[in-house]
């Protein structure tokens, strides 16, 4: 009996929770003015509703989202001549194609007396031709006054003549105008100034070999017997500098040059050129003395006496200042 009790208690609850349910649930009515549209086309859909006593619609959102459809503009208004009727209307638009395009589903809220909002799903199930702009006859008869198409067609020698003389204009004109251009207003080569390059080798060489670009230090270093000079290296930067700036300078063709060849291109320079007051039998000696210590330096592994070491440096470097 007991459990009879309870199963009947539960029918009256449902039956309660149904009736309550659907009597708010508003009767829908929907209709729309084409079922046939192109892309960018417009439709009105229409939607009756007829709500409880004291309800009213709520005016509906033009920014939801409504799928492959938007929303252009919405409204709603209550039927004067049944005050619980109201006609929500939806302007929409697509730009896509379909054969059958479900037209979208609404949240419509409303509210009652006492200021209560609720809202309710409308969903019509209408579905939409949405078709494109292309036009299917070939001659546009479809758009009024317009005629058929004509193609002009240009000669195949008129298109190569135009074309050869355009790579001519290109070749003689356009492109040595714009190397001209390039190397007047844009490309400026910077001066080559081999005794600024020799001096800055020196000061590189004495940074390398004993830290300091003071040309004392590398003479202190070569009195003491420092043991972290190499020779060999010391020698050959020294000829390497003095080769670069003599050809750089006269363009003779010495980089490549050593020993006795070397001696006689740069012999040929002093007596030419030397900027000196000094005795130049004198330079030569030096320049003699500077050869034949590196050729014996850098080849036979020999180890040149402190005077001899600075000597070389002080030659190098007054040929790079007085050359």
């Amino acid at each position: 009996m007991k459990r009879f009790k309870n199963i009947l208690l539960a029918f009256m609850f449902i039956g309660v929770f149904y009736n309550a349910v659907w009597a708010v649930a508003p009767a829908l009515e929907f209709s729309v003015d084409k079922t046939s549209i192109t892309i960018g086309e417009r439709l009105t859909l229409t939607i009756r509703a007829v709500l409880a006593d004291g309800n009213f619609i709520i005016t509906p959102r033009t920014d939801v989202h409504a799928g492959l459809w938007r929303i252009v503009n919405a409204s709603a208004a209550q039927v004067s001549q049944s005050p619980n009727t109201f006609v929500i209307e939806y302007l929409l638009t697509t730009f896509v194609t379909s054969e059958s395009l479900l037209l979208p589903a609404f949240q419509i809220f409303y509210s009652d007396s006492a200021g209560n909002i609720s809202s309710f799903f409308a969903n019509s199930q209408i579905s939409v031709y949405v078709e494109s702009l292309i036009l299917n006859d070939e001659n546009f008869e479809g758009i009024r006054g317009a005629k058929p198409m004509q193609t002009l067609a240009t000669p195949t020698w008129i298109v190569m003549l135009l074309t050869l003389f355009t790579a001519l204009f290109m070749f003689f004109v356009v492109w040595p105008f714009s190397k001209f251009l390039y190397k007047r207003y844009i490309f400026k080569p910077k001066p080559a100034n081999p005794q600024e390059d020799a001096r800055k080798a020196i000061n590189m060489l004495l940074l390398e070999t004993v830290g300091d670009d003071d040309a004392h230090a590398l003479f202190r270093a070569i009195d003491s017997g420092a043991r972290n000079i190499n020779y060999s290296t010391y020698y050959f930067r020294l000829s390497e500098i003095l080769r670069n700036y003599i050809d750089a300078k006269y363009k003779t063709g010495t980089i490549l040059l050593g020993g006795d060849i070397l001696y006689k291109e740069v012999e040929k320079i002093i007596d030419a050129n030397l900027n000196t007051e000094g005795n130049t039998a004198q330079v030569k000696q030096s320049v003699v003395d500077f050869i034949t210590v590196s050729e014996d330096v850098k080849y036979a592994g020999t180890i040149p006496d402190a005077q001899a070491a600075k000597n070389a440096f002080n030659t190098v470097k007054a040929l790079v200042e007085k050359l």
